[in-house]
Parts: C-alpha cells; structure tokens; sequence
C-alpha cells in the first residue's frame, strides 16, 4: 500500500490501510571501541598488548517530541517503543493540517479474561494464556478521501491491528483463531472503518502476559499505547 500521508500530529497517517509516523529514533552505535593489540618495542621488549575496550551496552531509544496537541498545545512525545503513550478513556486523534480530527479511537475499557462465550457455541479458551478484551470506539470522517489526495482509506479495527508490549519488553501478536471466534458479531467492532464510519465494540486479543501495553500500530512503524 502506497501511503497518503495526512499529518503527523497524531503520529499516524491515513493510507490507502494505514501507515505510522512516529518520530524515528536513531539507532545508537553499538561497536566497541577497540585499541590496538600490540604496541611498539622499547628496546629488545615488546610492549604488553594493550586490552580491548568492553562492549558498550545499547541505550534504550529516548522518548522525543513529535508535534503538539491541536487542542491543549500539549508537546506530544513517544514511548520508547515511538508510540504516542493514552489513558484509558482519552481520545487518541489523527488531525489534518487544518486542524480537522479524520480519525479517532478510544479505548473505554481493558480486562482480562480466562474464556470467552464462543460464535460457535459454549465457550472458546484463549491459545496464549489469557483474553484481553478491549471496548473501543472509533470514526473516520468522510472528507478522508479528500485529505488523503483522493484515495478512499479505511482504517482496521481487527486484532492484527494491535499488539503487546509486555512488562518483559518482549513484544507479541494477539490475532488467534480462538480470539476471533469470541462474541456474536453485533458485539464486536467492525474489522474495518470506511470514510463516514463511526462504531463501539469489543476487540479480542489473546495474550501471555498479564500486564503491558496494548498498541493500536497496524504498519509496525509506530502507532498508540495504552498501559493495562
């Protein structure tokens, strides 16, 4: 998908799907320093070889400021991981240069949960250790294709679109078969948002770890977080 970039205040941009554009970090150098091994002779005495430098550890990614908030004029700034950091409940807003909210999602509700009533009947069990259920509500305005250069974007609200970065720093895909089969349809979120859009519903993950961050970052380039 080719991108058509709207704006970086929110720190994502509408594509023909959508692509993300946290600030960019830069990479520390990790190659040791490293003196020579020998060194010159003093008379008929070779010098001791001079020992290398230990490995210099990498520094995490520093937060950094990527625009302000059109409305409190609050500096936004990412996450080590370059994801702009919500509360629960706080509305996360992708605005164009005029000042105009194109897309908007909030999370009212995260809670856990060992089993879920199942499409399919009775109960379905999570594959990775537990649910992760998130209430969710989102829009998409519908002058989207005219901010995006013509394209008609939509924006995913399917759990490929999230993911977990657990207390561990690992980070995990949610998506599994039992997580879809959770809830009756009229219950979820739409797996997608059109142009004109606006909707409430569950979203189901399926998750090892108990504590984290849920990411909304459908490009894996940058995207929201919220603690859990």
């Amino acid at each position: 998908m080719t991108p058509r970039r709207l704006l970086l205040a929110g720190c994502l941009t509408l594509a023909a799907g959508l692509g993300a554009c946290a600030a960019t970090t830069a990479t520390p150098d990790t190659t040791p320093d490293t003196a020579d091994s020998g060194g010159a002779a003093s008379g008929d005495a070779a010098a001791a070889p001079v020992p290398a430098a230990a490995p210099v550890a990498a520094a995490a990614p520093s937060p950094e400021p990527v625009g302000t908030d059109p409305e409190t004029g609050e500096t936004l700034t990412t996450d080590a991981a370059n994801n702009l950091p919500k509360t629960i409940g706080e509305k996360a807003e992708l605005v164009g240069g005029d000042g105009t909210a194109h897309f908007t999602l909030s999370v009212a509700r995260i809670r856990t949960a060992t089993a879920c009533p199942s499409r399919a009947g009775g109960t379905a069990q999570p594959e990775n250790g537990m649910f992760l259920i998130l209430d969710v509500t989102a829009s998409l305005s519908d002058d989207v294709p005219r901010a995006a250069g013509g394209e008609d974007p939509y924006m995913p609200l399917v759990a490929d679109a999230f993911h977990i970065d657990g207390a561990d720093g690992t980070e995990e895909g949610t998506a599994t078969e039992a997580a879809w089969g959770c809830f009756e349809d009229e219950d979820l979120a739409p797996a997608f948002l059109s142009p004109g859009d606006t909707a409430a519903g569950k979203v189901v993950l399926d998750t090892a770890h108990r504590h984290g961050k849920v990411v909304y970052d459908p490009e894996d380039n940058g995207g929201w977080s919220w603690d859990y």
